[in-house]
């Protein structure tokens, strides 16, 4: 699936710029080649949020939300195409705000599932991540009731407010997630070190004991001397 969304996204590119630098040539803009440059641009925009949400999905965490976000993704991007070929013809200022809501919903579902993506048992990453989750709706939801609703509840300095509240936290819950994991790497490595020391210095109190044996057997040492140095070498893996 992802793989045909990138190759979807390669192809739709590659076809609206040599459509758009032929018409810049030949001059040829009229209402056909208008309508399959938007066409282009309406399948790559919608493609990306459809990929990320298709990321989420190959990672077998928050299945249900993904397939939900790729249908959504996909219905708003036909809805979008057909408004451009006007197989629907509503009125301009509810086809406009039509499209900046799908725009707006498709949007916030490929940055939900981005942010999803971020897999953390420290509770400082996910408290940042959850956090910027629900302010990342209301977000949403606040420019969505803004574009149907005439009456503005909210000033745009709420909604400034919010979104910087979302862009950082967008931003610091990936950096702060790779700390984390770096330290737990670093904590674990430590521990690992520690039990190999600890076995191979038992490993070796064991061979010295396993040597001295056999210098007894042979003669090489007395009891004596066997019982003194044993004890020294258990007194020291002790």
């Amino acid at each position: 699936m992802k793989k045909t969304i990138l190759y979807t996204l390669i192809t739709t590119f590659c076809i609206s710029a040599i459509l758009g630098i032929v018409i810049i040539i030949l001059d040829m803009w009229n209402d056909v080649t208008t309508k399959i440059l938007l066409t282009t641009v309406t399948i790559f925009g919608f493609s990306i949020p459809t990929l990320c949400c298709s990321n989420l999905y190959e990672k077998k965490s928050n299945h249900w939300f993904a397939i939900l976000g790729m249908i959504i993704c996909i219905l708003s991007g036909i809805y979008v195409l057909s408004l451009i070929w006007e197989l629907i013809n509503p009125d301009f200022g509810e086809a406009l705000k039509g499209i900046l809501t799908a725009i707006v919903i498709s949007t916030s579902l490929g940055h939900l599932s981005l942010m999803m993506l971020v897999s953390n048992s420290d509770s400082t990453v996910n408290g940042v991540k959850n956090a910027t989750i629900i302010v990342s709706v209301l977000l949403d939801c606040m420019i969505i009731l803004s574009l149907w609703v005439e009456d503005n509840m909210f000033s745009w300095q709420f909604y400034a407010i919010v979104g910087i509240l979302v862009a950082l936290g967008t931003i610091v819950t990936p950096i702060l997630n790779k700390v984390r994991k770096s330290e737990e790497v670093k904590l674990v490595s430590q521990i690992n070190t520690e039990e190999q020391k600890e076995k191979i210095s038992l490993n070796t109190a064991e061979d010295d004991l396993k040597m001295l044996s056999y210098f007894k057997d042979k003669g090489y040492i007395l009891d004596e001397e066997f019982e003194i140095i044993s004890s020294r070498i258990t007194k020291k893996d002790s």
